[in-house]
């Protein structure tokens, strides 16, 4: 795989068929039902569900009727989300997967991370192809004739919306509209004239590319293009079926923590010298600590200090071999989901086919962010400050250089009430530091790259120098060859 420009260029293989994910159903098997109503406060910020005993525990978790999502649970917001903004349920399953996912150097290349439970429970961020084929599944499990198009490699979704083939871009937040309001398709937006511009539409857009400006140029040209477009959506759309079911080894522990300052979640599985056999959460694992051996791919893998699962393949259970000191297994959760409630009673339900321990449970350190910190803090920001994005976007000029910069980044610290004179100076010295450094950091790339990827380069600059994150914008910058 390689890079063009912001997009992501696929390589191809034979198609298979694809899969939509089992519904989870409940039986006579699990005939444990537990409740609990847990308050987060400066001394809760958490619970755990502890297997007392001696043999592995199966059951089916739900918080606040939340999370973990399931096809039937997606769906029933996705329709509710329709109701509320009195928008067509193809449109509103492109909002409620733009709200739930972020763009970002994806986790994985293979294709088992397009099942939708996989990634909107635990990964939440990729590429356009990524969340293109989350999208294109939903509306497939709806009853909508829908495909994924590869455009000059960039990725986007299509689906017949009774009338009308309608193309919908999940990773940018792009909608085309004709004269009369309808959502054009691909067939559409290729007889656009090259001089066609977007405009905002009720906040559907994402601001980057309203107006006249490079980015936006570089966007359009993957929607002009023809020859080159290729459906991709068997391709895409084949993984292995998975289920919400939880299974936890003898002598073990579920936690979930909220960092209510980061608004981050973390979930780990702690295993004592006595846990052993089954381990399933379907969720992402992604590192493991202690002293342990674990048995999945038909292999034990031994795991001494940190250890990191491989990505090529989802890793859906795993049998603890044996535990020689304390450890931990610790898994991905997508943070654009909202479960947990900061002022009210959080709802825990547990169906179980033996008995298990809700308790309340308070983490002193603060979460570490295994996956999506860039991309999760950029559309965080970009949401924050969309009117600044959108006056930014039309700004003409030819080159950019310090002086552009400081008058533009003035304007933007002018919007923020948070701050004093003492503070715009103070961020304003620290800006040119940035600039410097960025300019040793990426050397031959600095040059263009503000022109380039205008406004979306100068504002993802701003956003790293006023909130002291500049690593974030190199390291995106590098996943993505902006050469």
């Amino acid at each position: 795989m390689k890079s063009f420009k912001f997009f992501f260029i696929l390589s191809l293989f034979s198609f298979r068929f694809f899969h939509i994910d089992a519904q989870v159903v409940y039986s006579n098997s699990y005939p444990f039902h537990l409740e609990s109503d847990i308050q987060f406060n400066d001394t809760i910020n958490g619970f755990s569900i502890e297997n007392p005993n001696n043999h592995p525990v199966s059951f089916y978790l739900d918080i606040n009727h939340l999370f973990p999502l399931d096809e039937n649970r997606m769906l029933s917001f996705i329709e509710a989300l329709a109701n509320q903004k009195n928008i067509p349920l193809e449109q509103a399953t492109w909002v409620w997967v733009r709200e739930n996912t972020f763009f970002n150097p994806p986790y994985t290349s293979e294709r088992w991370q397009h099942n939708p439970l996989i990634f909107l429970n635990s990964i939440g961020g990729g590429l356009c192809d990524d969340i293109a084929s989350v999208l294109t599944s939903l509306w497939k499990s709806q009853g909508f004739n829908a495909h994924i198009i590869n455009l000059n490699g960039h990725v986007v979704s299509e689906v017949f919306g009774g009338e009308r083939w309608e193309m919908f871009d999940a990773s940018f937040g792009i909608v085309y509209r004709d004269k009369d309001g309808h959502v054009m398709s691909i067939k559409d937006i290729e007889d656009l004239p090259d001089t066609f511009t977007i405009t905002d539409n009720n906040n559907e857009i994402n601001p980057t590319f309203i107006g006249d400006n490079q980015i936006a140029h570089y966007l359009l040209e993957a929607y002009l293009s023809k020859e080159d477009n290729l459906d991709v959506t068997n391709w895409h759309l084949t993984y292995q079926l998975t289920s919400t079911l939880f299974v936890l080894p003898s002598r073990s522990t579920l936690i979930f923590t909220y960092d209510k300052a980061n608004r981050y979640y973390d979930a780990f599985v702690r295993l004592t010298d006595e846990s052993k056999g089954l381990l399933q959460i379907p969720l992402v694992p992604y590192s493991a600590k202690g002293n342990c051996s674990l048995i999945y791919d038909n292999r034990i893998h031994d795991v001494h200090a940190n250890y990191f699962f491989p990505q090529d393949g989802y890793i859906g259970n795993m049998e603890i071999n044996e535990v020689v000191k304390l450890s931990e297994i610790n898994y991905l959760l997508n943070q654009r989901l909202n479960f947990i409630y900061e002022k009210k009673n959080n709802l825990i339900e547990i169906k179980a086919d033996d008995t298990l321990i809700i308790k309340p449970y308070y983490q002193v350190n603060g979460i570490d962010l295994f996956f999506g910190e860039a991309g999760l803090f950029f559309k965080q920001k970009r949401k924050q400050y969309r009117n600044f994005i959108i006056s930014l976007s039309d700004y003409k000029n030819d080159t950019i250089d310090k002086d552009f910069l400081l008058r533009m980044y003035m304007l933007f610290l002018e919007d923020d009430k948070t701050l004093d004179n003492e503070d715009r100076v103070r961020l304003k010295h620290k800006l040119l530091e940035d600039y410097d450094e960025l300019n040793f950091l990426m050397k031959e790339k600095h040059s263009n790259l503000f022109i380039q990827f205008y406004p979306k380069s100068i504002y993802y600059f701003f956003f790293v120098s006023r909130f002291d994150k500049l690593p974030l914008f190199v390291d995106y910058i590098n996943a993505f060859e902006l050469n």
